[in-house]
């Protein structure tokens, strides 16, 4: 299924869901590092600062009514981006250029040496699931960011929604429904081309439907589901990246591709902070 996204001051851009394998054959010169460390939130730790605030500031947390109201919260679920990832770490950099105040990132299971700004997080098992999820409230958007793995989310990503979404927290009729009317977004990546996952392609559905879960997890909790946005590969990316082919210019080559990422991932995030991504609801077909 292919979902349109309409982009600000754009055409109309159409892109469908598919899959990244966790692949980075080629060094990569690691960045010089940005304004402070971030932080891990993990065992044995009392807090957590929020995206752009310091530790001492995040002794006292402000009431919800007073944080900003159309914060984005990234949460990256990628097995490992520092040293096998190629498409995730792309979207990564532009997550950082693009990150509108107040908005945070947090990266799932990651070394604390990724960790670039104090908007971004190291958020590890076991997690501080109170801390994590009064850290959520204060977002507007919820923006996963993951390749697409056996037809799903990688395990610590699925480990996250399985802990931190509980029951009265994020559903349930007597409970708080603390995500309630917040927005869903997904920007997921794969390896392969769009023509193997529709209808009738090698994987005989669509990705589409196979992220219907996704789809139930937000309407059980009553956020909205927003229209997801899909970076796929090629064949010849992989057979580049694992040394299969030689091209006349390898390197030329996966720069160009890298900036391709970085292109279709700026222009979902593009659509995300002009308000024109569209939520889909339950009922939509996902069969087309």
């Amino acid at each position: 299924m292919v979902w349109p996204v309409t982009l600000p001051g754009r055409f109309a851009a159409t892109t469908a869901i598919g899959a990244e394998s966790t692949w980075d054959r080629p060094s990569r010169g690691k960045a010089e590092p940005t304004l402070t460390v971030g932080h891990r939130r993990g065992a044995g730790h009392d807090s957590m600062p929020a995206p752009g605030r310091s530790s001492e500031s995040c002794k006292a947390t402000p009431d919800r009514e007073e944080t900003t109201a159309m914060t984005n919260l990234f949460i990256f679920g990628h097995p490992d981006l520092a040293s096998d990832s190629f498409m995730s770490a792309e979207i990564l950099a532009t997550v950082r250029e693009e990150l509108q105040p107040g908005s945070g990132i947090w990266l799932l299971n990651q070394e604390d040496e990724l960790v670039s700004s104090s908007n971004e997080t190291v958020i590890s098992a076991p997690f501080d699931i109170p801390l994590i999820q009064s850290e959520m409230e204060k977002h507007a958007g919820i923006v996963l960011v993951f390749p697409y793995h056996w037809y799903s989310m990688p395990y610590q990503l699925k480990r996250f929604v399985d802990e931190v979404f509980t029951y009265e927290w994020s559903y349930a009729a007597s409970g708080r429904m603390a995500l309630r009317d917040k927005k869903l977004y997904l920007l997921t990546t794969l390896g392969a081309g769009q023509a193997d996952h529709q209808r009738g392609g090698f994987n005989h559905y669509s990705v589409a439907e196979s992220l219907l879960p996704l789809r139930m997890t937000a309407n059980i909790t009553a956020m909205q589901f927003m229209e997801p946005w899909v970076i796929y590969g090629n064949s010849t990316l992989w057979g580049v990246l694992w040394d299969k082919i030689q091209l006349d210019d390898n390197a030329a080559f996966l720069e160009e591709q890298r900036n391709r990422v970085r292109a279709e991932a700026r222009r979902y995030l593009d659509a995300i902070a002009a308000g024109t991504v569209r939520a889909i609801p339950l009922q939509e077909d996902l069969a087309q």
